[in-house]
């Protein structure tokens, strides 16, 4: 992701544009190779156009193509290593081309997100059934060579995680709340909620009438599926069902299966092709689904407009996404006063690391932020593993120090015999932070 940003921010440099346009970048390769794929698997020039605009309509792949998250590179990964994949089974992988580009995208899905070796799973579970993958000695090379391809681009992790003592395992299994993960084991039983939840969340991330669309689609071509017809279902249905799983046992995240629908929409996209003359539910669900994809759009891309009515944006959700530049004038104010009384220019410290990252970008000349997460009870994060933010304790910071989330408890803890100052709270709406403040921390040792 650092990597990515960085290849943005030099084009556009360090603005909102610079930082979100690979998320850009990556939905508009996945869109065309979500068309791709569906030429792939049989369809004709009307089945891609049905690909490629249902993706643009389904409400969570509008956000991924706007929000620089791991989801959007991935979601690019994962459409293009299925395209690959089924050149390979329809061409009998006797080319080494699809292999080696299979690989590298297994390989750099991966770096994005972990979730990525789960179309592992759904090639290795497709092959066990015998449906047509090649066995011959070509294919076999090729096998050999993908493998080393995804390894090699996956090395890192591995390379890094081993200096680092894990925490990719332990956070892992911290989600899980399993025992040697990165939080303490709480000994819950399944939530039936968990569940739920998930299933709920999976409606409200594509919208009813696209989830009718894919429903409708397997089950329409499940007992009669043709090879590449049944490798675009189980692509969709490993993420989907490993995670079902996965919330009988913790609280699931409703984006972590998301890859799950990228093939489905190309086997939408080619029932709506075959089927569109006969099938008049069909139409009527394409035309639900481009008017709820439609307002869906308005709506995300609206979200600023509704956070400045008065009435409205405090009692939306909407602290992730708005009100940051406001949260780091405020904080600003408190860096500027505690400047002019101190001399020197304080240090920030969060107690998160969203915190932390947004008012590094924020905030005027955009200094080093801290995250304390892990001193005041949270998780470690990315900041406790670079020389240039961890704290690595209090007895590396010095000087002036603004505190920002958290409650004066908590940094009292962190920070013992300290004379806090409280400056209340900065930002708007439910985006606001407590923020404190140190004169001149460490001077009396």
């Amino acid at each position: 992701m650092a990597w990515s940003i960085l290849a943005g921010t030099a084009l556009f440099g360090n603005t909102v544009l610079g930082v979100r346009f690979f998320a850009v970048v990556a939905s508009l390769v996945t869109t065309l190779a979500l068309a791709g794929l569906a030429r792939e698997a049989g369809g004709g020039r009307r089945a891609a156009l049905f690909a490629a605009v249902l993706f643009q309509l389904v409400p969570v792949f509008q956000g991924t193509s706007v929000l620089m998250t791991i989801d959007g590179p991935f979601l690019m990964c994962w459409t293009l290593a299925a395209w690959a994949g089924l050149r390979i089974l329809r061409t009998g992988g006797e080319s080494k081309g699809p292999w080696l580009a299979l690989g590298a995208t297994i390989g750099a899905g991966f770096l994005f997100k972990y979730t990525m070796l789960l179309i592992v799973v759904a090639f290795a579970l497709f092959a066990a059934l015998g449906k047509r993958w090649p066995r011959t000695p070509r294919s076999v090379a090729g096998l050999l060579a993908a493998t080393a391809t995804a390894g090699a681009a996956m090395s890192p992790v591995f390379f890094w995680n081993q200096r680092q003592g894990w925490p990719t395992v332990r956070h892992l299994l911290g989600h899980l709340g399993l025992a040697g993960g990165d939080l303490p084991t709480t000994g819950e039983s399944w939530d039936p909620l968990w569940t739920l939840e998930y299933i709920g969340g999976q409606l409200a991330m594509i919208g009813p009438f696209a989830a009718f669309l894919l429903v409708r689609s397997i089950t329409r071509v499940a007992h009669r599926a043709s090879p590449e017809r049944l490798y675009l279902i189980l692509l969709g249905l490993v993420p989907l069902v490993f995670y079902l799983g996965v919330s009988f046992l913790a609280d699931v995240e409703a984006n972590w299966p998301i890859a799950g629908y990228l093939t489905a929409i190309a086997l939408a996209a080619l029932t709506l092709e075959a089927s569109w003359a006969s099938r008049a539910d069909l139409q009527r669900a394409w035309t639900a689904t481009t008017a709820f994809g439609i307002i869906a759009a308005i709506v995300l891309h609206g979200l600023p407009l509704f956070s400045a009515i008065p009435q409205v944006g405090p009692r939306l959700p909407l602290h992730r996404v708005t009100g940051h530049r406001v949260l780091a004038e405020d904080v600003d104010g408190v860096l500027r006063d505690l400047e002019l009384k101190t001399g020197n220019r304080p240090q920030v410290v969060t107690d998160h690391y969203m915190t932390a990252s947004l008012l590094a970008f924020y905030l005027p000349g955009r200094p080093v932020v801290r995250c304390a997460s892990a001193w005041l009870g949270g998780r470690r994060t990315q900041y406790d593993h670079f020389v240039d933010t961890r704290i690595d304790g209090p007895d590396r910071l010095a000087g002036p120090l603004v505190m920002v989330g958290a409650d004066e408890a908590a940094w009292r803890s962190f920070l013992p015999g300290e004379q806090l100052e409280n400056h209340g709270l900065a930002g708007v709406g439910r985006g606001r932070r407590a923020v404190f403040s140190v004169g001149g921390y460490g001077e009396r040792r």
